[in-house]
């Protein structure tokens, strides 16, 4: 189909009512050979204003004969050709000038995104959905589940499950950073590969977290470089060293570090050059992108929206860390104190919660013997609370969080709501 021809059967379905909803996907410099008439078209429609031959002839001061014409070339069976050959011409457009950019990234991201854009709606076959049913479940039955690595909370959510995204939120210093790599390590131990991006510590501090939960070595002689406080190395210190350094040889090869990462653009080549098995963003308010927001909240429904949309295309799992408002900070936490929560109740499938118990709260719990001797010894009551699962029941579970070790441990019994 001509590029003229194309751009005249728009219009002409434009003009006569049809297909209206996707004005808005176009802009002016799409149109070659009747700019003038889109131009016309496209502020009638954002002003609620007749379309119409006669009134866009009249703004765009071509003649009604040549209106006209483009309404009787359109024929509901052409549309969708001419629609794609519009945006065709828009991809050749940006790949001429991708060589004159100086910012060649950006330049690969928008041409990205405009082939992510390209409508190809009727080009499949609708899905046979009970067909697609009865092979998830067979799927289910031989592939073991990806799991959190607490069994309280694996049996009560299923564990991490692909296309999904999970949002793991908290308010600071509760230990989200800390559960998220207790997460990769026992995906890691599975033998499943995980993605793991890191805006917040590079890759030496995770290492150091990791080898924390993993050895017996304190943190204390780790900040000292393993020596003691007359510069010895120690030799009962320095073989739990080696114990756990063995630990993480490991597991290394499934855990992939991703420490400079935080365009959401990049991410998406990351998932899409390693393939992993898991995905864990920490976290959501330092994700940036090649464009200006209004708002906060604008750019998390951005974020939101476009890791969704990547968890199903790529069939992988997500796990995105999130903040929770300092606002009522000794309050059990519930979906409407996620910063900026709109989006983020929306787009994820779950959403669970970390808080930090106060005595009252734990005492009321009767989980746990003593607040203050547990505390005195850097363990900290906390309530991991499933607050949404689109696909099951929510409830709290009891655990308590070793800062030194950064390691969760469960209590026996589950609380549901």
């Amino acid at each position: 189909m001509a590029n003229e021809e194309s751009e005249k059967i728009l219009l002409g379905s434009w003009l006569l009512g049809h297909n209206r909803e996707h004005i808005k996907d176009f802009s002016a410099e799409d149109f070659n050979h009747h700019r003038t008439t889109f131009r016309a078209i496209q502020q009638s429609w954002e002003e609620k204003q007749k379309i119409d031959p006669v009134e866009v002839s009249g703004k765009a001061g071509v003649s009604v004969a040549e209106t006209m014409g483009m309404t009787s070339l359109y024929q509901p069976s052409f549309y969708d050709g001419a629609h794609r050959q519009v945006k065709l011409n828009r991809l050749k457009r940006l790949l001429k000038g991708i060589g004159r950019e100086s910012d060649l990234e950006a330049a690969t991201r928008r041409l990205i995104e405009e082939v992510d854009k390209l409508d190809v709606e009727g080009a499949e076959e609708p899905p046979d959905f009970i067909q697609n049913f009865i092979e998830e479940l067979d799927r289910r039955a031989k592939q073991e589940p990806l799991k959190f690595g607490m069994s309280v909370l694996d049996k009560t959510t299923g564990g991490v499950r692909p296309q999904e995204l999970t949002t793991l939120a908290a308010r600071p210093a509760v230990g989200k950073s800390a559960m998220a790599l207790q997460i990769a390590l026992n995906a890691a131990r599975q033998g499943k590969r995980t993605l793991f991006f890191s805006a917040e510590m590079n890759d030496t501090q995770i290492a150091e977290r990791l080898f924390c939960r993993e050895s017996e070595v304190s943190q204390r002689s780790l900040k000292r470089g393993m020596v003691n406080e007359n510069r010895k190395v120690q030799r009962e210190e320095w073989e739990k060293f080696q114990e756990g350094l063995n630990k993480l040889e490991k597991i290394k090869p499934n855990l992939i570090l991703q420490v400079r990462t935080r365009k959401l653009s990049q991410v998406k080549r990351s998932i899409v050059r390693h393939k992993p098995d898991l995905v864990i963003i920490d976290q959501l308010s330092l994700l940036t992108e090649d464009k200006a927001f209004r708002t906060v909240r604008e750019r998390f429904s951005h974020m939101t929206v476009n890791l969704k949309a990547m968890a199903m295309d790529l069939n992988v799992p997500i796990v995105l860390l999130a903040q929770i408002n300092r606002d009522a900070q000794e309050e059990i936490p519930t979906l409407a104190n996620l910063k900026e929560s709109g989006s983020i109740e929306e787009d994820s499938d779950n959403v669970i919660m970390l808080h930090r118990l106060t005595k009252k709260q734990a005492d009321k719990s009767e989980r746990y013997y003593d607040y203050e001797e547990m505390t005195e010894r850097g363990l900290w009551p906390v309530l991991v609370k499933v607050e949404k699962q689109r696909n099951g029941q929510t409830g709290g579970i009891y655990a308590v969080y070793k800062g030194a070790k950064f390691t969760f441990y469960e209590t026996e019994r589950r609380e549901t709501e």
